[in-house]
């Protein structure tokens, strides 16, 4: 295998390619989905965790994390 082929260069472009929509850009629309979610929550709200709990919001405290 040469390096200095372009055929080289141009696969691991499309490697770094296909990672990128396959991991990374799914990871940042989630991300930016469920930091809408939580903006959006309002009390009294029904929510269901990840693990199936259901509940009800009962407060809200915007300045923690």
């Amino acid at each position: 295998m040469n390096f200095g082929d372009p055929t080289f260069s141009i696969i691991i472009f499309a490697m770094i390619g296909v990672f990128y929509f396959f991991m990374i850009r799914p990871q940042q629309k989630k991300a930016k989905q469920e930091e809408r979610f939580v903006d959006e929550l309002s009390k009294g709200q029904k929510v269901v965790t990840s693990t199936g709990i259901h509940g009800k919001v009962v407060s809200l405290d915007k300045d923690k994390g």
